[in-house]
């Protein structure tokens, strides 16, 4: 067999070598957990991929260095490989970073009594949406992430059950406190607006639906 003489033969060998590389990897790698759920299979295909194009950008080196006669092919093969590999752990990096950021906001349901006694909960972007039951005395932080500049977290709250009692700003988490004070159901609805220029355009809502039950006294 000759080895291509043109560069888009070249390219097309390689490129071809890493697929077959990557589908042989995934295939394996999807095998090795078989009887699993299907996002376990997914992520072992994914990684068993990946080791398939390690595999072959490393057999190319072997290949450039022992076989002069497919040295390019070989070269070719393995700077595709560590070009895919660098991609894919790069969006691996970025979506760590992502989670992690999300983790920072995400807080526990429950925590510590509050100064008054009551429960002090908090809640973070993952609890867009939820409900919430309170009693009278009870607080919850509202943690998100810090708008950019010109824009602000405006809070709205409805049915009288919750009073907005605490703001704060710190690195990356804009921070919101409400405390229940009367029976009865609610919604905190907190909205990020433009503010400079000050267009009033809503660009994200956070709602939390609040029940208070409980006696006042």
């Amino acid at each position: 067999m000759q080895a291509p003489s043109g560069e888009a033969g070249t390219l097309a060998l390689s490129v071809g070598a890493l697929a077959a590389g990557a589908v042989a990897g995934a295939t394996v790698g999807a095998a090795g957990v078989n009887g699993a759920s299907s996002d376990a299979k997914h992520q072992a295909a994914v990684a068993g991929g990946l080791v398939g194009v390690l595999a072959t950008g490393f057999g190319g080196l072997l290949v450039e260095e022992f076989s002069p006669k497919w040295a390019n092919v070989g070269s070719r093969t393995a700077l595709i490989g560590v070009g895919a590999i660098t991609l894919a752990a790069a969006f691996g990096v970025a979506k760590s970073l992502t989670s992690f950021r999300s983790g920072l906001q995400q807080a526990p349901q429950l925590s510590s009594p509050n100064a008054s006694g009551g429960t002090a909960y908090t809640a973070g972007s993952v609890d867009n949406g939820r409900t919430l039951t309170m009693a009278p005395g009870d607080t919850i932080t509202v943690s998100l992430a810090t708008p950019p500049d010109g824009q602000s977290w405006m809070w709205a709250t409805s049915g009288g059950v919750v009073a907005y009692t605490a703001h704060t700003v710190s690195g990356v988490a804009d921070v919101s406190t409400f405390t229940a004070n009367t029976p009865g159901s609610g919604q905190l609805v907190g909205t990020r607006t433009q503010t400079t220029p000050a267009t009033g355009q809503a660009l994200e809502t956070f709602t939390i639906n609040v029940n208070v039950v409980g006696s006042t006294s």
